[in-house]
């Protein structure tokens, strides 16, 4: 018959696979809560404007998501309370359409 593996190397995979998802929870527990929302929100809108546009709702979302951010500069940046650089604007836009993205490319597969 023929051996079994040695259990240290089973322990030792299992605590690297928690260490890495150690350090990934961490990581997740960093990210903003107005990035969090903007990820929720634009999962609801990605899965509504996938399920009557196909594809195509991808780019809807997309467009809601740019004109979501030019509607905030509008409102907040000309009173002068622009509070978000170009670089948030771009990183709310990357956080809302992210979803409808994934869900595009599961239902190519």
């Amino acid at each position: 018959m023929g051996k079994n593996p040695p259990l240290w190397g089973g322990i030792l995979l299992i605590n690297l696979n928690l260490s890495i998802m150690e350090k990934f929870l961490k990581q997740l527990a960093n990210i903003p809560n107005d990035k969090l929302l903007h990820f929720f929100y634009g999962t609801i809108i990605g899965f509504i404007c996938i399920l009557f546009f196909g594809v195509g709702g991808f780019v809807l979302t997309l467009l809601i998501a740019v004109l979501k951010e030019i509607i905030d500069y509008f409102r907040y940046g000309k009173m002068g309370y622009w509070k978000f650089s170009i670089q948030e604007s771009c990183k709310d836009i990357l956080f809302t359409s992210t979803p409808a993205l994934m869900m595009v490319i599961i239902s190519l597969f």
